[in-house]
């Protein structure tokens, strides 16, 4: 059975994707996302009088997730660090030896990939000077090549470093999968920390995945 797995790239924005240990030139740029707020309806009493929201005001800060921290392998690097899902592998090595520019990457062991092989990767450059609301709105275009209805989420916060979120179902030649990034800024310098989720885990069991190792990210001093 072919085992997928997806590499991310900033800048452009957009995810390579690696069939068995060929990489698939048709995914050449990756994401760059942020997510934006869903304004609440207002109630019938003040829809006359409600002025509309200013797309320039500052939005309110996300709080932070409240999962527990993944409890795998710790991968420590100048500037970060995370704790990968339990029984997850480094495969830095791998992503590089194929060509992907990234700084580091964790999947699931390769016993235990069904079509997809669940991963994460990260991938720094240096920070173009935009805003969250500028990565929010190219999103949808960078990656349309992949995912064909972006989600912009509401914005997270990582180790206390507002992020932008966005996500979908992304399709890769004969690869199907879920695709969520995000997108968080440290000292001049962008962080793009990408995964790739079997479609056949649950919408829960991913959020669970996904926010655990979010949970445990640090930023050093």
């Amino acid at each position: 059975m072919i085992r997928t797995w997806v590499v991310g790239t900033l800048l452009v924005l957009a995810p390579v994707v690696l069939t068995g240990c060929a990489a698939d030139p048709s995914g050449s740029e990756m994401v760059m996302g942020e997510a934006a707020g869903t304004a609440e309806a207002p109630d019938a009493a003040q829809e006359e009088t409600q002025a509309p929201p200013d797309p320039l005001a500052t939005p309110d800060a996300p709080a932070p997730s409240s999962a527990d921290p993944a409890t795998g392998i710790r991968i420590t690097k100048q500037g970060y660090e995370y704790s990968a899902p339990q029984g997850w592998v480094e495969i830095t090595k791998q992503m590089r030896e194929s060509g992907q520019d990234i700084d580091t990457a964790v999947g699931e062991a390769m016993s235990g990939a069904t079509t997809v092989r669940e991963n994460l990767n990260v991938v720094l450059t240096p920070a173009p000077g935009g805003s969250m609301e500028a990565y929010e709105a190219i999103a949808a275009d960078t990656l349309k090549f992949m995912v064909k209805d972006l989600d912009v989420y509401d914005r997270t916060v990582i180790d206390g470093r507002e992020a932008v979120h966005v996500g979908g179902v992304a399709e890769v030649g004969n690869a199907s999968f879920f695709f969520e990034q995000y997108i968080a800024e440290k000292d001049g310098t962008m962080y793009a920390i990408s995964f790739a989720v079997d479609l056949a885990t649950p919408e829960a069991g991913r959020r669970e995945l996904i926010d655990s190792v979010l949970a445990s990210w640090k930023w050093p001093a």
